[in-house]
């Protein structure tokens, strides 16, 4: 069973997958025993390899987590350092949680002090403490919700070592992969089911998990550490496949489910792509950025995932490179957080960007839901532009009642609604003479044109008479008549009476159903164009025959004709195998060279009971 599913480029993923029973490929297997290598996982950067996520069951789950979350144990981790001095005989005692440990000297320091560390660990509350001589530690790592306290006594110990400090850890952690649940629900603080995590640190103890993330505290309850390399059974069938972002930076990759012990379920796998991949910086080779339309001249710095791209030559920080490519679409949802950083510090023609469009198109497209476009600059012009030849170096217009230009420096230059004020000097096209200011050109505007319901303008002869000419002209809808002579914009040279029937028989109709576009553009009878009674505007027979034999529900809803002919077929003259199971198959009839090869299954057939009942088979046509 293979499929392939889509997920996000270095997010981790749970992928969740049917198991059918070897004892009854009809059902699905239910309470399968999963072991380490039962999952693999094979991507760009490894071969099949065993699951790296870490699994542990939870109960009392009350707030659930969300992917890259991290979820924190309590401390129960204590580090006891000694000062590296010499330990040569003497007995030494620690109290861990008011249980005293005696160790007498043995051979030599760390002989003595993993003997004492071996105690501890079999003592009561106690998960693991181990004696680590090269960075003079013993680690102890509680089995329960508590937090470990340790009191050292070497009074005995004869030697240079003169002190043992403990320190308690914080708590161990690890990063959300994904979960499920197999009972309760999240809002009733019941939820239970399994947890997988990445880039766990340390030893979980059993106690509450704390969301470091979201800052929710006991949001699920544990009962001790995780399981590496292992899915989950996760209920009616289905396994939980963990898969960590590390393991998700690739630009594919499959999963091989396979029984280990080979007798509870049926083997199968999964191919997954990974959205938007091809960017990834982790992934930088040209070979894949061709996949862009692009091409890659040198220089593609690669690393992490976060990792920056750096395209320049030596001067401006990178090697020679060009990346050329077809479209880049960058959307960004992080608050505060620009979408597209560009700088340049280097000097003449070193643009941070230099936009040229060819095409036809504009060079800079600009959409803004508020400022489209804000410009600051404290050192230099924020905005220099310098027009072509026979070009205009900007051009501004405004929308609806938008202002084509506000500008926020020049208050004394605009009227109240942003329109900018004219002089007279500006009217009349040339300095002003020797009136005096606010006299005679002004008070010649005021007494002219300051009134509140003017009944002269200027002209008004001339006005008068093309308004009676204009009125002769027009119906009693006040539409001008407009004859056919001016549509045209030439003399009519047509036989009296035949445009106008023309245009009666074509337009006279009550409810039209019709546009111009119902028409082709095209000569009637040739392609594309309407048919002409008597002409032949067929197809050729192998493009009918094409027609035919893949018409969709041409046989039976969902089948074609091909599709049937090739099913008949090959129950018909097909090679057969299976014939004495419950399930017979029937090969395809692909004849190369007069031989019959019988290279695919067309139909798997079911059976036929004792009393002549057949089931549904399977078709296969690919």
């Amino acid at each position: 069973m293979e499929r392939i599913v889509y997920t996000p480029y270095g997010q981790a993923h749970v992928f969740y997958v049917p198991v059918v029973s070897q004892a009854d490929v009809k059902l699905f297997k239910t309470g399968m025993t999963i072991a380490a290598g039962d999952a693999k996982i094979r991507t760009r950067s490894q071969a099949f390899a065993n699951l790296t996520a870490e699994y542990l069951a939870f109960t009392s789950g009350s707030v659930a987590p969300s992917i890259g979350d991290a979820l924190t144990g309590k401390v129960g981790t204590c580090v006891s350092t000694d000062d590296a001095g010499t330990y040569t005989s003497g007995a030494i005692k620690v109290t861990v949680n008011s249980v005293l440990y005696t160790q007498a000297y043995d051979t030599d320091k760390d002989t003595t002090l993993t003997a004492l560390a071996a105690q501890v660990q079999a003592g009561s509350g106690v998960l693991t403490c181990t004696y680590n001589a090269g960075a003079h530690t013993i680690t102890t790592v509680m089995d329960a919700d508590v937090s470990p306290t340790h009191t050292w006594d070497i009074t005995s110990v004869v030697g240079t070592m003169a002190a043992i400090v403990p320190v308690n850890t914080g708590a161990e952690h690890g990063h959300v992969v994904g979960f499920f649940l197999t009972s309760g629900t999240w809002g009733a603080g019941t939820a239970a089911g399994g947890l997988f995590l990445e880039d766990v640190s340390g030893v979980l103890i059993a106690g509450d998990l704390t969301n470091t993330t979201t800052a929710a505290t006991n949001v699920m309850t544990i009962s001790g550490d995780c399981t590496v390399a292992l899915m989950a059974d996760a209920g009616q069938g289905f396994v939980a496949v963990p898969v960590t972002s590390v393991e998700m930076s690739t630009v594919d990759g499959c999963i091989a489910l396979i029984d280990a012990a080979g007798a509870e379920w049926c083997n199968t796998s999964i191919e997954f792509q990974t959205i938007d991949s091809a960017l990834a910086a982790s992934l930088a080779t040209s070979a894949e950025l061709a996949t862009l339309d692009g091409v890659v001249d040198a220089g593609f710095t690669a690393g992490a995932k976060d990792a920056g791209v750096t395209l320049a030559d030596g001067a401006h920080g990178g090697t020679a490179a060009v990346l050329t490519l077809k479209r880049v679409v960058v959307v960004n949802t992080t608050n505060a957080q620009t979408a597209v950083d560009i700088s340049a510090s280097g000097t003449g023609n070193a643009h941070a960007l230099n936009i040229l469009a060819t095409g036809g198109g504009k060079g800079v497209a600009i959409g803004a839901a508020s400022v489209g476009l804000s410009v600051d600059s404290s050192a230099a012009d924020a905005i220099a532009i310098q027009g072509g030849t026979a070009s205009d170096g900007v051009q501004i217009a405004g929308e609806g009642v938008g202002l084509a230009i506000k500008a926020a420096n020049v208050p004394t230059a605009l009227a109240a609604d942003g329109s900018i004020k004219a002089s007279i000097e500006a009217v009349k096209g040339t300095a002003l003479g020797a009136e005096t200011v606010g006299g005679y050109d002004a008070a010649a505007l005021h007494k002219l044109l300051n009134i509140v319901s003017p009944t002269l303008t200027c002209g008004v002869t001339a006005q008068a008479g093309a308004e009676a000419a204009l009125a002769a002209r027009s119906g009693a809808d006040g539409f001008i008549k407009a004859g056919l002579w001016g549509a045209m914009g030439t003399a009519l040279t047509e036989t009296a009476g035949q445009i106008a029937a023309a245009i009666t028989k074509f337009f006279n109709k009550g409810t039209p159903t019709g546009t111009i576009n119902s028409l082709p553009d095209a000569v009637a009878g040739a392609a594309s164009g309407v048919a002409i009674v008597g002409s032949l505007m067929t197809p050729s027979a192998a493009t009918i025959a094409a027609a035919v034999w893949t018409l969709t529900d041409g046989i039976e809803t969902g089948l074609t004709p091909k599709n049937a002919m090739r099913d008949a077929l090959a129950i018909l003259l097909g090679e057969v195998t299976g014939g004495a199971s419950a399930t017979p198959l029937f090969k395809s009839v692909d004849i190369v060279d007069g031989a019959v090869l019988s290279t695919k299954t067309r139909v798997t057939g079911v059976a036929v009971d004792a009393s002549g009942n057949r089931g549904k088979p399977t078709l296969d046509h690919s």
